[in-house]
């Protein structure tokens, strides 16, 4: 990050102080209200809230010992699995310890009916409180905008690392994501659910986003291969993290380096690209439907998921807003360059020649008929990004895209059926 004065580490979180162009919330230099008080696990603030829409809502605020008002700090939101409490989410966390966690604010809301949106039973819309809670939090303390950040066990894992992700907005006010043994559900039925390529709905409002995941090799409710669960679709974890490096981007090959002694595996995505590890998940043999401790799983999650944090801020990160020309950060990402939107590229480019990173696209207004995706079908939104996600792949030849749908492709296609409306648009890498 550009301008800071002195980068302090606490136990792998880096809290920028002094810093030139820090984006300081409109919360900083005010007093704390009377009741409010800092403390570890057991002496958070319990807070009463009412979002946009006038529904009551409520979550725990924890608010570090060396909290200073003048100091724009990090945020981390924690949200507990389905039949969990905000409470027990501090407990098996410990991201109110000042060890783990010395100076971000972390709030652990509440679920309706202990429940999250993305859950198949869920009508809420968590989207907007979490929203709701980041306008009302940056206007009464001192917050870094920069380093805003959502974690989840389960119900909450799938809400933070597949709803809050993809979500258009929140995708842009949140800058990492962490998901931990979470039900990722896809589709409105477990018919014929085909874990392994389930269409992935997601729609962020920037590329890349980073993404942690964690899963247990022996998780019996949400299992790492996925499956058909309270008719819905959940995907392979591979495929899950898979889908999330193509949409960013940055491929379908990954780094695996094994841990204490093969028990755990790693998994890193994007070192082509120069953001190695902005997709990372960690396999954990033997563990089942839990936060993973040291004691227990073989490495300890939550000082893992801080140091992911850490790492990537909208302030360092390259963010790409979907349908806009233009990009902030100090890091580029060749397959995620500026590009025109998915409403102006087609038909209007048909036969023109588009650059993403270093590679040259000719674009086809037309359907291919001729070959077949080797690769998952992802959701990217957007044209340009399925290009993006093309460049980044050294096997891909060309993509398709019909209705925010990207098809990955080997070979050049030989044959075409010209649309004039160009609902299905081709690029050709050459």
């Amino acid at each position: 990050m550009a301008g800071f004065k002195s980068l302090v580490t606490f136990l792998g979180l880096s809290v920028v102080l002094g810093t030139a162009n820090a984006a300081n919330s409109s919360g900083c230099g005010k007093a704390l209200a009377n009741g409010i008080k800092g403390g570890g696990t057991g002496q958070s603030n319990k807070i009463n809230f009412t979002t946009s829409k006038g529904v009551k809502r409520s979550f725990l605020l924890h608010l570090p010992s060396a909290y200073d008002s003048n100091t724009a700090h990090a945020l981390i939101f924690s949200f507990h699995g389905r039949s969990s409490t905000s409470g027990a989410q501090e407990t098996l966390t410990k991201l109110s310890e000042s060890s783990n966690n010395p100076h971000a604010l972390v709030v652990y809301p509440d679920g309706i009916n202990a429940e999250w949106q993305g859950d198949p039973d869920a009508k809420t819309d968590d989207v907007g409180f979490t929203l709701d809670m980041i306008n009302s939090l940056q206007s009464q303390y001192c917050l870094d905008t920069n380093q805003i950040y959502a974690s989840g066990m389960s119900n909450g894992g799938g809400f933070s690392a597949n709803i809050l992700a993809c979500d258009p907005v929140a995708s842009q006010k949140i800058a990492a994501f962490a998901g931990v043994s979470g039900a990722y559900y896809q589709g409105t039925t477990d018919a014929n659910c085909q874990a392994a390529t389930v269409p992935i709905t997601c729609n962020p409002g920037r590329s890349p986003i980073p993404i942690i995941e964690f899963h247990g090799q022996a998780d019996d409710t949400i299992p790492y291969w996925g499956g058909p669960r309270r008719s819905r679709c959940l995907p392979t974890i591979p495929h899950f993290m898979t889908a999330w490096a193509n949409r960013n981007g940055l491929g379908s090959s990954n780094i695996t380096t094994p841990q204490s002694n093969g028990h755990v595996k790693q998994d890193e995505f994007g070192q082509s690209s120069g953001l190695r590890g902005i997709n990372t998940h960690y396999w954990i043999d033997g563990m089942g439907h839990t936060w993973p401790n040291a004691m227990d799983n073989y490495l300890d999650g939550t000082p893992i998921v801080m140091d992911f944090f850490s790492k990537w801020t909208l302030a360092n990160t390259p963010i790409h807003s979907t349908g806009s020309s233009g990009s902030t950060g100090t890091r580029s990402s060749p397959a995620a360059a500026p590009a025109p939107s998915a409403s102006t590229i087609c038909p209007a480019q048909d036969g023109k020649v588009y650059t993403s990173g270093s590679k040259n696209f000719k674009i086809t207004c037309a359907s291919d008929t001729t070959n077949q995706p080797y690769g998952t079908a992802t959701n990217t939104g957007d044209f340009a990004h399925c290009i993006a996600q093309c460049a980044g792949d050294s096997k891909c030849g060309h993509v398709a895209f019909n209705q925010g749908m990207c098809f990955t492709k080997t070979g050049t296609p030989s044959k075409f059926i010209k649309s004039a409306s160009g609902s299905c648009r081709v690029a050709v890498k050459q």
